[in-house]
C-alpha cells in the first residue's frame, strides 16, 4: 500500500484537492469519515491533525468572545 486516502470502498485516492479536503474536515473536527488514512503515518499525523484543530479552533473562538466583550464596554 501507497501514501494517500481510503473511502469505505476501499478505493484509495493520491489527490491534493482530497487531500485539503481530508485536511480541513479532520482539522475543523467535522470529520465525516468518507476518507481515512492509508498508512500508520497519515493515521497519526490526523490524529496531530485533529488536536492542533480543536486547539485552533478554541483560540478563534475565544478570541471572537474577547473581541465582542471589548466592543460591548466601549
Amino acid at each position: 500500500m501507497g501514501a494517500g486516502l481510503s473511502d469505505s470502498a476501499g478505493k484509495h485516492y493520491y489527490d491534493a484537492g482530497l487531500a485539503f479536503y481530508f485536511s480541513a474536515t479532520t482539522a475543523l473536527t467535522i470529520g465525516f469519515g468518507d476518507l481515512v488514512p492509508i498508512r500508520w503515518e497519515g493515521r497519526a499525523l490526523s490524529i496531530f491533525l485533529g488536536l492542533l484543530g480543536t486547539v485552533f479552533v478554541g483560540v478563534v473562538v475565544a478570541c471572537v468572545i474577547n473581541g465582542l466583550q471589548n466592543a460591548e464596554t466601549h
